[in-house]
């Protein structure tokens, strides 16, 4: 920034964050923190809790925000260049006009954040708001590093972000309109939903991308560039969309009576992704759902006992306080599914114990937060970056070149 900048330490910054969390408590003489033109670059803030503070046009370059919480906060203008935010929270913030070149937010989480174009206010001798820029600035990202970021429902049209990295990140129903993405990698991306409408997208690469309904408007990718992409649905797919809801109602009857009437439901091999508002808070026990695609599917709190899904593609599925005890993940893509709060104990039928199996998963990113996973099987599975807190893991727990911490 080509201002002068008042410097700001992090014991002075300590006392105003208290009288700050007051003011998010409703504490009387609580304050809100409001800062201006105060530069931070080079220094080391992590873990601070920053959440619906306003920071007008500050320098964080280069300084250490790692696990910080930015949630609800407005740091429109700021500059982040080369700071090290990997993990931090930015959830609604608005970030409009920053500078997040360089910088490194790997797994954080900015859904709904604002990335948009903003207005950058200049400041004068006395570090007040002397004038603001007639022209809208673009929030610039170049070689940003967002692998394993959440970017849902993002605001992000017209960004620079030429180089990025958004291998494995969330970006479902974002908006990216406009955006300048040359040369970025979207391997392994989920884009279900989203806008590239008028990006520039040379270069850009989406090997192993989630597609469905992703909105490029005429600029298509080169075909060369899709390896591996999971596209929208096909036609037949489409056509076959009666038959798959009537099965989910023939499998919830089969349930109901015990298996005198009704059937099991066979998905194997099926694209689920045209009947995925169908999946929660079901009875599905005994599914059949091998090498099935369903991506981005919710199967929250349904009934999942000893399901199959073996070789399927999961990425993405929300699995939250679902009953997976005894299920069937063997080989399955399951990269950011979501099995918070689920149990996936083992399955007493008749004298057999069925454990709950993701042997040789891909399971990098997902979460198991407070999951019950007593006996489950883990062995060869690949949990880079998953997340493990307060999982139950009493018990034999098989877990050969996985972590689970």
């Amino acid at each position: 920034m080509n201002q002068h900048l008042a410097r700001i330490l992090p014991n002075n910054l300590e006392e105003l964050l208290k009288l700050h969390k007051n003011y998010l408590n409703g504490v009387a003489n609580g304050q809100r923190l409001i800062i201006k033109f105060a530069d931070f670059s080079n220094l080391d803030f992590h873990d601070f809790d920053f959440s619906e503070a306003i920071f007008i046009s500050c320098d964080f370059s280069r300084t250490n925000l790692e696990n910080c919480c930015f949630d609800g906060a407005s740091v429109s203008g700021c500059n982040f260049s080369n700071a090290k935010m990997k993990s931090v929270s930015m959830v609604k913030a608005d970030i409009r006009g920053a500078i997040l070149r360089g910088a490194d937010l790997a797994m954080a989480n900015l859904e709904d954040a604002d990335l948009r174009e903003g207005k950058i206010p200049k400041a004068d001798t006395n570090n007040q708001i002397s004038t603001i820029e007639n022209i809208d600035r673009p929030t610039d990202a170049r070689n940003a590093n967002f692998t394993g970021a959440n970017l849902g429902n993002s605001k992000m049209e017209n960004i620079a972000a030429f180089g990025a990295n958004f291998q494995f990140s969330t970006l479902n129903g974002a908006n990216l309109a406009g955006a300048l993405l040359k040369n970025c990698d979207f391997s392994g991306a989920n884009l279900a939903g989203a806008t590239l409408k008028g990006a520039l997208i040379d270069g850009a690469i989406f090997y192993d991308a989630i597609l469905t309904g992703t909105n490029f408007g005429q600029n298509l990718p080169a075909s060369d560039n899709l390896t591996g992409a999971l596209l929208s649905i096909n036609k037949d797919e489409n056509i076959n969309k009666n038959n798959l809801i009537q099965a989910l109602i023939n499998h919830q009857t089969w349930y109901e009576t015990n298996g005198n009437s009704g059937n099991v439901a066979i998905f194997e091999n099926l694209d689920l992704r045209g009947i995925s508002q169908y999946f929660k808070e079901r009875c599905l026990t005994a599914l059949n759902a091998k090498g099935c695609i369903a991506a981005g599917i919710l199967f929250l709190e349904s009934q999942l006992q000893g399901a199959n899904f073996e070789n399927a593609d999961l990425r993405g599925a929300s699995f939250i306080k679902a009953d997976l005890r005894g299920a069937n993940f063997r080989n399955a893509r399951l990269i950011k599914a979501n099995f918070s709060h689920s149990n996936l104990g083992s399955l007493i039928i008749g004298n057999q114990n069925k454990i709950a199996d993701f042997s040789n998963a891909d399971l990098r990113y997902a979460c198991f937060d407070n999951a019950f996973l007593h006996e489950a099987n883990f062995a060869n599975a690949k949990t880079d970056d998953a997340s493990f807190n307060g999982a139950n893991v009493l018990g034999k727990t098989t877990s050969q070149n996985a972590i689970i911490i």
